[in-house]
Parts: structure tokens; C-alpha cells; sequence
């Protein structure tokens, strides 16, 4: 999964810092991050629940060990040191995401980071998905390679954001673009 950080920034001499970005959005699995960009200390903590942290971050340091999100449910939190400094954690689950390819196409679908995508292969061909990074083909969705016609193949799981625009061996010409935020 991956990691997310929160970055503590002032707004200036008479204002309280911000976290940004707010709220952090994290899926269950990911981890959370505090880099305090600010000249004073801050101090996140949960709003309710144990401390996470024994002591403040220190200007340019990191929050550490890293928050693990655990569970669905949002986590609000503020600056010990500055109670009005506020933001929360917006967990979610990774989706299982069904994609079907017709003849002569292929399915392009936006899709959140962490989802599984599963293909069906709804013609009579067989098709072998491939993702070009610039770095020659990587299959995707095998076993089974090629997918046989009226099968599902196995996830792939897209744990960063991006645009993976991907093509079929077997039939040149046919692309689809999975779109990850």
C-alpha cells in the first residue's frame, strides 16, 4: 500500500498552521506521514483514542513511526501544541473493479489507487493485455495469458496514482486507458 503525508505549513506569523492536504485521503493498509514544514514544533494526535506520537515533530523532521490505516472509519485529529489546528483521515477500502472487453475494443475505466481490476473477455479471441511503461510489455491479468474467451482474468491491483494506458498483443490497434486518482 502506500504512504501517504500530511505536510504542516504556517499561513503566516498571526495565523495557526494548516495540514495539507485536508482532509488526507488513505485507503485501509496505507500509512499516514506528518513532515512539519513550519519553524515551531506540532504535535498531531488522534481526537480520541491513545496518542500516536510520544512527543512533538520538530521543524523540518517527520512524524514517526508512520500511522497505519486500519479501518474505514475517519480519524479526526489536531495539534496538541495548537488545538485549533484541525484536519482528519479519510479512510476507505480498496473496490473491486469489473471490466468487459467487447469485440473490437477495450475497456477504459477511472478507478481509485489500491482498486483490483478484473477482466472479462466477453468475445470469441482470445486476448493478451499488455501495459507498456516505456520499458517493453508487462502482461497483465494472468494467469491466464492469453484469456480465453468468456473468462475473467486475475486482478491487478493499482497501488499508485497515474494513467496506464494499456493494448492486446493480439489485436493490434485495440487500447484502453485505466485512469488512477
Amino acid at each position: 500500500m502506500a504512504n501517504q503525508q500530511v505536510q504542516i505549513q504556517s499561513t503566516g506569523k498571526k495565523s495557526p498552521a494548516k495540514f495539507s492536504p485536508s482532509p488526507v485521503v488513505a485507503k485501509v493498509g496505507d500509512t499516514v506521514t506528518w513532515v512539519n514544514k513550519d519553524t515551531i514544533q506540532h504535535w498531531p494526535q488522534p481526537t480520541t483514542g491513545p496518542a500516536w506520537f510520544a512527543g512533538p515533530i520538530n521543524p523540518n523532521n517527520s512524524s514517526s513511526p508512520p500511522i497505519s490505516v486500519s479501518s474505514t472509519a475517519n480519524v479526526s485529529y489536531f495539534c496538541k501544541l495548537h488545538p485549533t489546528e484541525t484536519s482528519f483521515i479519510q479512510a476507505s477500502t480498496p473496490e473491486i473493479v469489473k471490466l468487459t472487453i467487447v469485440a473490437g475494443s477495450l475497456p477504459s475505466k477511472t478507478i481509485n489507487r489500491s482498486d483490483s481490476v478484473f477482466w472479462l473477455n466477453n468475445t470469441s479471441d482470445n486476448y493478451e493485455l499488455n501495459y507498456n511503461p516505456g520499458s517493453g510489455d508487462i502482461p497483465w491479468g494472468k494467469p491466464p495469458y492469453p484469456l480465453p474467451p468468456h473468462q475473467t482474468s486475475s486482478q491487478v491491483v493499482f497501488p499508485n496514482p497515474g494513467i496506464f494506458v494499456y493494448h492486446c498483443k493480439l489485436h493490434p490497434g485495440q487500447k484502453g486507458t485505466i485512469t488512477v486518482l
